[in-house]
């Protein structure tokens, strides 16, 4: 991956965090996210970006898949872990604030 894709992935990252942060503690459809960056993020790379914040290592967010067949009504909330990370009480570089 090149430097500039890895600078807009780590941008998109924080985005997503700011976003369900200031939702915090509800939550946000997968398909509300998606379309709030369509301007500058493809699908696939917001799905990324979702995918790195709930990996078990990070788990900044919480997914909960809805009894809908359709993905982009799934569930998105910041943990406390997500948020202590918006607040800079823990850091991360592969999200860039």
């Amino acid at each position: 991956m090149d430097k500039l894709k890895v600078i807009e992935a780590k941008r998109l990252r924080a985005l997503l965090i700011k976003a369900l942060y200031d939702a915090f503690p509800g939550s946000i459809l997968k398909g509300t996210l998606k379309r709030a960056f369509v301007d500058s993020y493809t699908n696939n790379e917001v799905d990324k970006a979702i995918e790195y914040l709930k990996d078990i290592r990070k788990q900044y967010i919480e997914v909960t898949d809805t009894e809908e067949a359709n993905d982009d009504d799934t569930l998105i909330k910041l943990t406390a872990i997500g948020n202590d990370l918006m607040e800079g009480t823990i850091d991360d570089l592969g999200v860039g604030f």
